[in-house]
């Protein structure tokens, strides 16, 4: 069976693609890269598509695997762009999701409700042995709320609300998967694997 790593350490994002790319697991093994190597690449990209490709080649060399890696952020258009590049450690190298969210409503305390818009971001990029690489690209688009709700999803899920009036927190798993920046950037790579390794439709 063909093997694929999944290039994070992040136990949730890699349950997250993993049901993005269902039925793929039939064919094709897709690895856990926490389970892989415990050392972190080193993420000094100045762009999502840079760190991506930093965390694909990392586990790469690492494995000698198809690799396939994310960078994903959330963009605030108030902040100037912030998070950006730099949300899984926006309040620290080590923070927590609940310590990232509580600097950014912080810094947004005093945004007026009309200036509150926002995306996440994602850019996907597999990476195979010959070096050859795809990258896919998706965003979702919303508003950033004054206080957490919801107790799904992980990151900034819980403030960041939908046109819907919900947060990415109050809705299923599976709601989140056919809409999510990730859903859409990784849906794209879904279509490449299927080409490169199954030439059938699943």
């Amino acid at each position: 069976m063909q093997q694929l790593v999944i290039a994070t350490h992040n136990l949730n994002k890699y349950r997250e693609i993993c049901k993005i790319l269902h039925p793929l697991q039939e064919h094709i093994a897709l690895l856990f890269g926490g389970n892989l190597c415990e050392e972190h690449p080193l993420e000094d990209g100045i762009t999502f598509v840079k760190n991506a490709c930093i965390k694909a080649n990392f586990f790469l060399k690492v494995t000698g695997l198809p690799s396939l890696a994310d960078d994903s952020g959330l963009i605030v258009n108030a902040l100037i762009g912030e998070p950006g590049i730099y949300s899984s450690r926006y309040a620290g190298p080590l923070s927590t999701d609940k310590e990232n969210n509580l600097k950014l409503l912080d810094n947004m305390k005093d945004i007026p409700e009309n200036m509150r818009n926002a995306k996440f971001v994602c850019t996907a990029v597999l990476l195979l042995p010959n070096k050859l690489i795809y990258i896919a690209k998706g965003e979702l688009s919303g508003e950033i709320v004054k206080e957490p709700r919801g107790k799904a999803g992980f990151g900034y899920d819980p403030i960041f609300e939908l046109p819907i009036g919900k947060t990415v927190a109050e809705i299923s798993f599976e709601e989140k998967n056919r809409i999510s920046h990730r859903y859409i950037a990784f849906n794209q790579i879904k279509e490449i694997l299927k080409g490169l390794f199954l030439n059938k439709n699943l």
